[in-house]
């Protein structure tokens, strides 16, 4: 048995080449199934992908809708504080809440953190059926908002007094340092007040006549803009150096001992009425041993005429025929000597002539008065007439007859034919106050036309001429008046007076204020004061302030002591001491440390500021709609996102 088995292999290479075989089928049939698993997962892997990046994108799109009803709510809230000052940054915050609330209801609103705060479950179902669900809170956060002045404020830059009615010192030497708006400004005799002033403003409004009274010395700064309706030098000494510019809507008038006028730079008088003495430019000497000095004016512009009052006879003031009068007999209107006679008494006939009170007979009648006639021929010849008016003079009366012509064309033919006849006469009337070299003062234009009623005289080359009406800018100047005097500004207009137009008397009133309310820093000290005093006695600065540096006066203000800041009073301000600046301005940007700045944004007891009581302003903002600090990825994102995994739509 043994012999027979061993050594019979046969058939075992076919049995090792099944098992081989069937080995290697089977690590195929693996290899194809993992393949194909493999390949099963990667499709399902970018299926899941595909559809967490669709679900995704409609996320960001729910983001982008948000983002967009939030920049509307922006929009609308910036819109509402616009129309506001006082508490601007209040009404934007609750605009802004509003609006979200409105358009997003299920947004609940937390007002520690000042933000919105829901969730929204976003889904996406593929064409399989298969969906993505992200769950994430959307977060709104409000927008800061700060509000800066860019109103009325502005207007207050650099000022230091704003006096509705009048501006008046007390002392030999004060100075003020700043701007200056006052109804009028009185300097009187042995009193001195110097303006470090780029702008001076005088308004008649509010009860004021806008006119400077200089008995003393009144000296405005280097460069100044001046604005003013009348300047009357009574005996003192006003100096405008520099090369800024005065504008004068009546007439400069040196009256009185002794009084002196420097005028540099350029002079215009704007008023161009023909018949209205109040507004119509001239230059008017009137007193006794007058200096108005000239020569180192750039330009001269008269748009008006001077005029002569009516006297004792009637109210009337008389037009005469030049913007620049030496006395009040200046010929160029008067009846020249040589047409006049009279029949009662005999004798020469002056013009004007002083007469016996008792022959004058009726005030308001033409002669005889003491028997004088007009060459009838003389008056035909002009298209004239003659009125009379006199002045009493003790016991006797002083006689003026003055030519009224019937037309502007026939007064302006006169006044040439008197050029003519009496060149010297006229040029010597005007030397006295101009220093120049050339002999031709004043010279016709080339068609030889010469206007009566509008003079410009500018110095070029040497000389001055007179033009017809080119320079007239009387419309244009008293526009920019008209705004300066009730707003501080050439191109606003208001009615009333600055303070008005600054202050909000409404807001004090319907605060109850009343006596001296305080304003205090975050340091305790008293920055701002408003002052209820109309109707009563004048508010002192004095020691019992020493850091005061804004004060709002219902009436007026006395100044004695040195003080640094502004002064906006309704009625009179007094000084009896300087007043040094106003430094820092009224631009209240984060960082500015201002005076005036710190001490509008001091507080009241009450919590409010001083700020708040002033009037029309507008707001500004620390960002802008969809960009700078305002940007919407930064208001609207995301906060506990998670998702599910992919899965067969239920």
């Amino acid at each position: 048995m043994r012999k027979r088995f061993r050594g019979n292999n046969r058939g075992s290479g076919l049995v090792t080449v099944i098992v081989t075989v069937a080995f290697v089928a089977m690590l195929g049939v693996t290899l194809l199934y993992m393949a194909y698993m493999n390949a099963q997962i990667k499709s399902a892997d970018r299926a899941t992908r595909g559809n967490f990046y669709a679900t995704e994108t409609k996320l960001e799109e729910e983001r982008a809708r948000i983002q967009n009803l939030v920049s509307s709510a922006i929009d609308k809230a910036y819109t509402a504080a616009l129309t506001q000052y006082t508490a601007a940054e209040a009404v934007f915050e609750s605009t802004f809440i509003g609006e979200v609330s409105a358009a997003i209801p299920a947004a609940a609103y937390d007002g520690d953190a000042k933000l919105f705060r829901y969730t929204n479950p976003v889904t996406f179902t593929d064409e399989k059926g298969y969906y993505n669900e992200i769950y994430t809170d959307f977060v709104i956060a409000a927008p800061p908002f700060e509000a800066q002045t860019s109103g009325r404020q502005e207007l207050l830059n650099n000022y230091i007094i704003v006096a509705n009615n009048s501006l008046t010192t007390a002392n030999t030497a004060l100075t003020v340092q700043g701007n200056v708006y006052a109804g009028d400004i009185s300097v009187p005799g042995g009193t001195a007040l110097a303006l470090d002033s780029w702008r001076v403003i005088s308004g008649a409004v509010g009860g004021s006549s806008g006119n400077y009274a200089v008995g003393g010395t009144l000296s405005i700064g280097a460069n100044a803009d001046v604005w003013v309706n009348r300047i009357v030098v009574n005996g003192g000494t006003l100096n405008i150096t520099g090369s800024g510019s005065v504008h004068v809507a009546d007439d400069l008038e040196l009256t009185g001992i002794a009084p002196r006028a420097t005028l540099e730079g350029n002079y215009f008088g704007f008023g161009d009425s023909d018949t209205d003495s109040g507004r119509s430019s001239s230059v008017i000497v009137n007193g006794r041993d007058a200096i108005l000095n000239l020569k180192n004016a750039a330009s001269l512009v008269l748009a008006g005429r001077s005029f002569v009052t009516g006297g004792d006879s009637v109210a009337a003031d008389i037009p005469m025929s030049g913007s620049i009068s030496v006395k009040g007999d200046q010929a160029a209107f008067l009846v020249p000597d040589r047409y006049l006679s009279k029949t009662v008494g005999g004798g020469g006939v002056a013009n004007p002539g002083v007469y016996d009170a008792s022959s004058m007979g009726s005030a308001a009648t033409a002669p005889p008065f003491q028997g004088i006639t007009v060459d009838a021929a003389f008056l035909a010849d002009n298209h004239a007439s003659v009125e009379w008016r006199f002045s009493t003079l003790g016991a006797n009366q002083l006689l003026h007859g003055f030519l009224t012509f019937d037309t502007v064309a026939h007064r302006d033919e006169y006044f040439k034919k008197y050029y003519s006849d009496n060149n010297a006469a006229v040029q010597e009337y005007l030397r006295q106050y101009f220093d120049r070299t050339d002999p031709s003062l004043i010279n016709p234009d080339a068609a030889g036309a010469v206007k009566s009623d509008c003079v410009y005289y500018s110095f070029s080359g040497g000389g001055y001429t007179i033009t017809g009406g080119a320079a007239a800018p009387g419309m244009s100047y008293g526009t920019q008046y008209a705004s300066l005097v009730s707003t501080l500004s050439k191109s606003r207009s208001a009615a009333g007076a600055p303070f008005e137009y600054f202050v909000d008397k409404a807001a004090i009133a319907a605060d109850s204020l009343t006596g001296v309310v305080e304003f205090k820093d975050d340091y305790n000290a008293v920055r701002g004061l408003i002052v209820c005093n109309a109707g009563g006695a004048a508010f002192e600065i004095d020691s019992a302030y020493p850091d005061v540096n804004v004060v709002v006066a219902l009436g007026g203000v006395a100044v004695t002591r040195q003080f640094n800041g502004l002064i906006i009073a309704q009625g009179n301000v007094a000084l009896s001491a300087s007043i040094n600046g106003n430094p820092g301005g009224f631009e209240l940007t984060d960082g500015h440390s201002g005076v005036t700045s710190a001490a509008f944004r001091a507080k009241s007891s009450g919590g409010r500021q001083l700020l708040e009581y002033m009037s029309g302003n507008q707001v500004g903002a620390s960002g802008s709609v969809g960009g700078g600090n305002w940007n919407l990825n930064e208001l609207v994102y995301y906060e506990n996102w998670t998702k599910n995994e992919m899965r067969v739509a239920p």
